[in-house]
């Protein structure tokens, strides 16, 4: 073998390295079934501190007199057709 021989064994040996790296990567994190969003649910008890989420009821006792006087005409509108804006 030749010297220019030997360096491309080698280049395509580290190339094929290098691509077996990601793929490995790639399969791994599909298996872990996770994606940009991923949500974890853990008990409160087992955190070191208090998520930032609060999960309401599905049945919230909303004061719908209150909600009309804020031009919502219904409890259905304001929980599944408002548009949610943070004041953050």
């Amino acid at each position: 073998m030749t010297r220019r021989q030997g360096r491309r064994v080698l280049a395509l040996a580290v190339c094929a390295s290098i691509l077996l790296y990601f793929v490995f990567e790639s399969v791994r994190k599909y298996f872990l079934f996770e994606t940009g969003t991923a949500d974890k649910y853990m008990f409160s008890s087992e955190l070191g501190f208090m998520p930032e989420i609060t999960l309401c009821p599905a049945n919230p006792q909303y004061n719908e007199s209150r909600l009309k006087e804020h031009g919502i005409d219904s409890l259905w509108e304001y929980q599944f057709k408002a548009k949610w804006v943070s004041q953050v």
